[in-house]
């Protein structure tokens, strides 16, 4: 793995930038320090900031820490006009020490050309280490930080959200069948991780049900309607199960 110590540009994922997730995902070298040499001091620092950007099926996402205390959420929804759906949430230090600790111990994983996710790391003193890798190609190691940073940023929460208000647009401009469609990515998206088994009382399966037979019948605005309701209800079962603790900066 080759470094550069050059200053880090921000990448925003946008569609118009899809191309630069390929460039983000290839190193390239302007320090002549070995590998070793770079992993040993990779590992001994501080890790200063960190930024993991995903291909979804339905968005690309970016997560990243680098003012202190803050994690942010940036998701561009496939096709979207509009400007991304920014979530910033407040980083317990905790969660920014487990982080830190986790993304420094991959400092032996390297690099591949797949660019289906990225992760970039910066050290306090200046060097910079990346990883890039695919589903196909991801290691036990990548997959357990990968999913760290994703349930510690709220990420499948801030794409539901996005769904949810691409979803209340469409229906503004009665395209119910596409309401209907982003309704439902925004649920697949969220899961299970709204329930809570020991106290949730949860209805909204059978909801799901009946806007699916709203749905066959023809009936798209009543169904867009009552899925709409459906994944309100799930994303503010999120917040009040996870969100207590990480509030939002807006």
């Amino acid at each position: 793995m080759r470094v550069r110590t050059a200053l880090f540009v921000a990448l925003v994922v946008s569609l118009a930038g899809a191309a630069a997730f390929a460039g983000f995902g290839r190193s390239s070298t302007e320090n002549p320090r070995s590998a070793r040499a770079v992993q040993q001091a990779v590992s001994d620092a501080s890790i200063a900031s960190a930024e993991l950007t995903e291909r979804r099926p339905a968005a690309n996402l970016r997560v990243y820490w680098r003012e202190p205390g803050t994690v942010s959420v940036i998701v561009n929804l496939r096709a979207q006009s509009k400007q991304p759906v920014e979530q910033n949430w407040q980083c317990l230090e905790e969660d920014w020490k487990e982080i830190r600790s986790a993304v420094a111990g991959l400092s032996e994983q390297g690099t591949t050309s797949c660019d289906s996710f990225a992760l970039h790391a910066i050290t306090t003193g200046g060097g910079r280490i990346k990883w890039s890798w695919c589903a196909a190609t991801e290691t036990r190691a990548l997959k357990e930080v990968r999913e760290m940073i994703e349930h510690k940023a709220h990420a499948d929460y801030s794409e539901a959200t996005a769904h949810l208000e691409r979803g209340r647009d469409q229906v503004g401009e009665r395209q119910f069948a596409a309401a209907v469609d982003s309704f439902k990515k925004g649920i697949q998206v969220l899961g299970k991780s709204y329930l809570d088994p020991a106290t949730t009382l949860d209805d909204t399966g059978m909801k799901l049900v009946l806007a699916q037979a709203k749905e066959n019948e023809g009936k798209l605005e009543t169904a867009s309607a009552i899925l709409e309701r459906v994944l309100e209800t799930r994303l503010s079962l999120y917040a009040s199960r996870h969100l207590s603790a990480a509030t939002s900066k807006h």
